[in-house]
């Protein structure tokens, strides 16, 4: 019957499935990721449970709008709400520093919650050499956690 025919087809698209990822580990889609930076950056892992107290936090450097901005995804993996957020970034060689506070008041456990925050130059410059790494502080209500991202340039190069 037609319940039949369904079932094939799942197995059949699953094996197109795996060629899609045979494909991939021979280098074919990345060849287009080296020029132009695509501005759907992938979020990465800046602070995991572990060494977060619970608190798990990705996120990515992006520019939009001619703005520098950090994207920030807090996720509570724990059994306690978190709140109390501040971050701060350490001098940089881009002399960023957040424009506003984190505008997250509570994460609840199991959940989590986006945030973007404006970064604007300004801020102490690093001493040379110049470096893409940027440390970040992240406080909450129950410690501080430090940990560090690298900026693509094309975030913070001004446009033409």
């Amino acid at each position: 019957g037609p319940m039949g025919g369904m079932a094939s087809m799942g197995m059949g698209s699953m094996g197109g499935m795996g060629s899609m990822a045979g494909m991939q580990s021979m280098g074919a889609p990345s060849m287009y990721s080296t020029g132009m930076p695509s501005k759907a950056v992938q979020n990465v892992v800046l602070l995991d449970k572990m060494r977060g107290k619970g608190m798990h936090v990705t996120g990515h450097f992006t520019r939009e709008n001619a703005h520098t901005a950090l994207n920030l995804v807090i996720e509570n993996g724990g059994t306690v709400p978190l709140s109390a957020f501040a971050l701060q970034l350490n001098k940089n060689s881009f002399g960023l520093a957040p424009s506003m506070p984190l505008q997250i008041t509570q994460v609840m456990p199991a959940q989590s919650v986006h945030a973007a925050l404006p970064l604007t130059p300004g801020g102490i410059l690093s001493p040379p050499p110049v470096s893409p790494a940027i440390q970040i502080a992240l406080k909450n209500n129950v410690d501080v956690f430090y940990f560090q991202d690298n900026i693509p340039l094309w975030t913070v190069l001004v446009e033409d």
